[in-house]
């Protein structure tokens, strides 16, 4: 499904729990968003690499480079990230998507198990806008998508590239 051909705002989740992915995905539509699911790197089309030669600038290689051409190619309204996905280096990605420029403003709303007290700090720290227990953001989920969820002016990003 392609966002920008119903113009419904997108959401990626890195979501690999089969077994909550179709509630939020029930949620998300219902809201009029699509939603992308990113289970692991492998998802991004890129595996792990040797790091490259040092440069100028963001580096734009391996799985982060994927990670940031496919988020500013698809312009998502919010990320979700889902603190027990282990197969996702959330600390990391997080922390690098804060960093640039490119992908900064987007929100990102992390969830996890209520007793994992280091992950949901590590989550805070690392730049996160909201952290939640599972069940929360669970009871709370289509006010939470509403809150975080940014809808971008395609005009404006128009007009500020011209």
């Amino acid at each position: 499904m392609n966002n920008k051909e119903n113009n419904s705002p997108l959401i990626v989740g890195f979501v690999s729990d089969l077994m909550f992915t179709p509630r939020i995905t029930n949620v998300v539509r219902h809201l009029n968003y699509n939603i992308k699911w990113i289970e692991s790197p492998a998802d991004l089309g890129t595996q792990p690499t040797e790091s490259p030669p040092e440069t100028r600038g963001e580096s734009l290689h391996g799985q982060e480079g994927q990670l940031f051409e496919t988020l500013t190619a698809w312009q998502p309204a919010l990320l979700l990230f889902d603190l027990n996905n282990n197969t996702i280096p959330w600390r990391r990605w997080i922390a690098l998507l804060r960093s640039s420029a490119a992908t900064r403003r987007i929100p990102i709303l992390c969830f996890g198990s209520h007793m994992d007290v280091v992950a949901m700090t590590d989550a805070k720290n690392a730049g996160a806008d909201a952290v939640l227990a599972r069940s929360r953001f669970t009871a709370n989920m289509p006010d939470l998508i509403q809150q975080y969820a940014k809808h971008p002016d395609q005009d404006a990003i128009a007009n500020a590239c011209q």
